[in-house]
This record gives structure tokens, C-alpha cells and sequence, in this order.
């Protein structure tokens, strides 16, 4: 009798008999789910019916391999069925969307436009901060690469540097073995490359050692990347120093002079491919550290070290031990860190660095300003459908007379806020095609349109648009379907829906012009400052002097001979 009832939980019970004669549970439950019925599961209960027959006629191994296969043979014509009716809706959704962008021409102008500079802005942006994230990772092994750089200790002050003694790459490879690889780098610019009577003026290098091409991933298009530093006056030049100098003649072999207060001739031996832009080295050439003959103990710190470990984590037990390596020399004051390479760009603003680098803090601010363009055209839209449902209630009451569930309405309505969003994502696409060789002029970079770096940015951009469809548009979709055919079709509604909707864009609006003010604001700061900046009088006639621009030649042996 308890089985029958029920147990004290509420859960049913079935008896050993009821089991046995029970369908197989997960088939049973396909079954359900593919054929579901409001009032009742009228085909599950007549093939349960059946099931119980087979059971007693057939045995119970029989009687399952025949339920599956009712299962199996009503997938056929339940998958034909859901395809044909489902592309039936579809296109119905479609020509509904049309409709109405046809029939409120403005309201579709504003809502479609607005989300599309405010995606256009915000793709913008993510091109930018996706540049800055990429520099050094195009390295085969950027990992596992690192910088080493120097703390110095002097009178209770803490100074970094980003240079250290030359000696220090030979010396960790020697007494660490983590340290696969280790080299140095002395930078060489404002130099003057003269060939055949032909002279290029402000061109930049590094001298370096032979193993630079076995930590780094730059590509030699001619030459062998093992010998190309090995003499004394071998030259690795970039593709476009080749083609300047050059022209079509075959480079390799040919003699550069570089230099002109004490000119040097310095044989081809390689040819780069031009130095990627998201590098946080930029050079023309490289010569072979072999040239430098003063200054090369552990009392100079004029060099850049860069090491490749084993792993990644090896980084802190090298640093850990390098306070004895430095002690053994004399440097009792000084402290060694790792920075891995792909931090450099961001994250360091050293002294004595090759060039100036990016800041994280920026990435992070206008990543921020990103999603806050976005979110303002999300706000509009969402408001902008919110204010029409009213024009809608209509459309609404009638398609609940004709049989249409809430179910069906939230899709229609939430498909249709997505068929506008992935408009703007197109408009959007345009106007990035359109605008972005400006925004490379502003900005000084040579941000590429997705579709020429692969599928990838471009994929995350539609999901982006997508989550902004579905946001947008499934509140206005739950306040819209929830409108009652009697209320809708008698011409007035009211109710907690409508309230609940009115606060919401209160809020929204809210919202809106407070980002607004917060852009508006910070845009006039900077305005200002710049003028400040551009206007202030610094107590001298700029435009009474002359800068004459002077070859730097290294520290170590300036005004000496190489």
C-alpha cells in the first residue's frame, strides 16, 4: 500500500511488477522529449501500453530492442518535421524584422546606426589593445625569453636600470644551468649608411652576439642565421635597408660603410625580414659584438642581457642565485631581475630602455572606455525597444489570440533584436574598413582589419555582437510577450510589467547620461591639458632655434676608433 501512495518524501514508488513492465527510462525519455504534449504524452502512453504487451508476449530483452526501435524509426520524419517548420518560423521572423525596419524607417535608422558606431568605437579599441597585448609573443620561444635588468642600492634608494655589464651573459650561461642562452645588446643609432654614393641618414642597430638568432624568432629571408654574426664585419640588414641601398642587385656580399666621423666597412651577410611593429626592438642592422673593444668588464653597465631559461619558472631561482654571482665580482650593491619579454612593452619604464614603452594602465583604461561605448549602445537599444512595445501591443495580442505561447513571442522578439544587432555588426565592419587608416595616422600604428590577420578576431567580434542581441533584447522580449490579449487589443495596458519596464529606463537613462557626462568631462580634461601643453611658455623662442641633429656613437667609445 506504501508503494502505491508514496513515500514520506512525495516521491512515487513502483512496486518489483511495476518496474519490470516499466520502458526503458532514457528512451522513454527521448521519446517525451521529442514528442512532448501539453495535457498529456499521448505517444509515449500508447507505445507504453504496447511495451507492457510485448513484455508478456515476447519477453522483456524483446520487448526493449522494439521500443528503441519505434524510437529510431520516428527520428526520421520528428527531424524533417523540426527543419521544415523550424525554417518556416525562421523566414516568418525574418520578414516580420524586415517589415517593421521598413515600417519605422527612423526608429530602425537610430537604433541600427547607434549600435553600430558604438560596436564601431568599441572594435576600434580592441584592435588597439590587441596590438599592445601581441608585442614579442611572435617569438618562438617568447616564454621562455627574459630580460635581465639591474637594481642598484645607493644610500637607501632604490634605482633600476635596464642596462648591465657586459660580462653578465657569459656568465650565467656559465654558472647557472638553467640559462640555456644568454647574449648581450648595444643599441647604435642616428647612423649613417652610405653605398656606391648613395647615403641613408637616422638608421638604427644593434651590435649584438652570434646566438641572437637562437634565442629570437626573426626570420633571415637570405643567409645562415648560425654564421651570419660570426666576423668581425659581418652586417645582418633588414629587407628595406636592402632594398634602398640595393635596389633589385643581389645584396649578399656586398660591402655597407656605416658611420661618418670614423667610417667602417661592414660585409652583407644576411637579410631580415622588416621587423614586425608589436617588437619592442626596432633596428635596421645588427653587427657582431665583436667590435667592441672597450668597456667590457663588470664595472661598465652599458648593456642590454637577455637570457633564455629552461622554463618559465626557472626565472626566480635564477634571480634568487644571482645576488652570490654578483657578490663574487664586486657588486655587493646591485640586484639582478628576470622580466619575461612579453612584459617589456607594458610593463617596464626603466632607465635606459631603447625606446618608450606602453603602459598596462592604459590598456586597462581604454579597455574600460570599450565596454562603456558598448554598454551605451546596448542602453539605447534597450531603450528604444522598451519605448516602442507599446506601438507593438497589437501585433502582440493578436498573434496570442491566434494560438502563439509567450515561448514563441520571446523568440521572435529576441531573434529580431539580434537580426538588428548583427546589421550593426556588418555597418560596424564598414566603418572600421572605412575609418581605420585614419585611426593608424592618429595613433602611429599599422593596425590591420581583421580579416587579413585570420577568422579569429573577426569570430570573437560577431560573438560580441551576438551577447549584445541577446542582452539587449531579451528584457524588452519578456515585457513585450508578457502583454494580455484583452489589455493589448482593448488599446490600453497597465500592470506591474509596465511599471517594472518605465523604471527600468528611468535607470537606463540614468545610466546613459551619466557615462555620457563621464566621456564628455574627461575629453574636455584633455583637451585642456594638451593646449597647456602645446601653449605654455617655456621661457625660450621655440621658433628661434635650430636643432642639428649629432650621430650617437656608444658611450664606451665615443670619438674613438671602432
Amino acid at each position: 500500500m506504501g508503494g502505491d501512495l508514496g513515500d514520506s518524501d512525495g516521491k512515487v514508488t513502483m512496486t518489483p511488477k511495476e518496474r519490470y513492465y516499466q520502458p526503458p527510462r532514457l528512451s522513454e525519455w527521448l521519446l517525451k522529449r521529442l514528442y512532448p504534449d501539453r495535457k498529456a504524452h499521448t505517444l509515449a502512453g500508447d507505445l507504453s501500453e504496447t511495451y507492457q504487451v510485448q513484455v508478456s508476449e515476447q519477453g522483456l530483452f524483446r520487448a526493449r530492442w522494439w521500443y528503441r526501435g519505434q524510437l529510431l524509426k520516428a527520428l526520421p520524419p520528428l527531424i524533417n518535421n523540426s527543419i521544415y517548420w523550424r525554417s518556416a518560423m525562421f523566414k516568418n521572423y525574418l520578414l516580420t524584422a524586415i517589415r517593421n525596419i521598413q515600417k519605422h524607417k527612423v526608429y530602425s535608422f537610430v537604433n541600427i546606426s547607434g549600435l553600430a558606431v558604438g560596436m564601431a568605437c568599441c572594435f576600434f579599441i580592441f584592435l588597439w589593445v590587441k596590438n599592445e597585448l601581441s608585442y614579442d609573443r611572435f617569438h618562438e620561444n617568447a616564454d621562455r625569453i627574459h630580460r635581465v635588468y639591474a637594481e642598484h642600492f645607493t644610500e637607501g634608494q632604490s634605482n633600476i636600470f635596464s642596462s648591465t655589464p657586459a660580462p653578465l651573459a657569459q656568465a650565467l650561461m656559465d654558472e647557472y644551468p638553467e640559462v640555456e642562452q644568454a647574449f648581450r645588446l648595444e643599441d647604435y643609432f642616428d647612423i649613417r649608411i652610405a653605398y656606391d654614393h648613395k647615403q641613408f641618414w637616422g638608421n638604427r642597430g644593434f651590435f649584438t652576439d652570434p646566438n641572437f638568432f637562437d634565442v629570437f624568432s626573426f626570420p633571415l629571408i637570405k643567409g645562415d642565421p648560425r654564421t651570419a654574426l660570426h666576423n668581425i664585419d659581418s652586417i645582418v640588414i633588414t629587407e628595406e635597408v636592402a632594398r634602398k641601398c640595393f635596389g633589385d642587385k643581389e645584396p649578399l656580399g656586398r660591402v655597407l660603410t656605416l658611420g661618418s666621423r670614423n667610417p667602417r666597412d661592414y660585409k652583407v651577410t644576411g637579410i631580415l625580414e622588416n621587423i614586425p611593429k608589436n617588437s619592442h626592438l626596432q633596428f635596421d642592422f645588427l653587427l657582431s659584438f665583436s667590435v667592441i673593444k672597450y668597456n667590457l668588464n663588470w664595472s661598465c653597465w652599458n648593456y642590454m642581457t637577455y637570457v633564455q631559461l629552461a622554463s618559465p619558472e626557472a626565472a626566480q631561482a635564477v634571480e634568487a642565485k644571482s645576488s652570490d654571482l654578483l657578490n663574487k665580482r664586486g657588486k655587493p650593491h646591485h640586484k639582478l631581475h628576470f622580466q619575461p619579454m612579453t612584459h617589456i612593452h607594458l610593463r617596464s619604464s626603466f632607465r635606459g630602455d631603447f625606446d618608450t614603452n606602453g603602459k598596462i594602465a592604459h590598456v586597462y583604461l581604454f579597455s574600460i572606455m570599450g565596454v562603456l561605448l558598448l554598454l551605451l549602445a546596448g542602453i539605447n537599444f534597450i531603450n528604444l525597444c522598451t519605448a516602442r512595445s507599446a506601438i507593438r501591443q497589437k501585433e502582440v495580442g493578436v498573434r496570442k489570440v491566434v494560438g502563439a505561447s509567450r515561448r514563441q513571442l520571446i523568440k521572435q522578439f529576441i531573434g529580431e533584436s539580434v537580426f538588428l544587432s548583427f546589421l550593426a555588426f556588418l555597418i560596424s565592419l564598414v566603418l572600421l574598413k572605412i575609418f581605420l587608416p585614419y585611426f593608424n595616422t592618429l595613433l602611429s600604428q599599422e593596425l590591420a582589419f581583421p580579416l587579413s590577420e585570420g577568422f579569429s578576431f573577426l569570430l570573437l567580434m560577431a560573438g560580441l555582437a551576438l551577447i549584445v542581441g541577446l542582452v539587449s533584447g531579451i528584457y524588452p522580449a519578456y515585457i513585450i510577450s508578457a502583454f494580455h490579449p484583452k489589455q493589448t487589443l482593448s488599446g490600453g495596458i497597465t500592470g506591474q510589467g509596465t511599471r517594472h519596464a518605465a523604471l527600468l529606463r528611468k535607470f537606463l537613462v540614468v545610466t546613459q547620461f551619466a557615462i555620457s557626462i563621464l566621456f564628455i568631462t574627461s575629453s574636455l580634461l584633455v583637451r585642456d591639458q594638451l593646449h597647456f601643453m602645446a601653449n605654455k611658455d617655456l621661457g625660450y623662442k621655440k621658433d628661434h632655434l635650430v636643432v642639428l641633429p649629432f650621430e650617437k656613437i656608444m658611450p664606451a667609445y665615443r670619438g674613438q676608433e671602432l
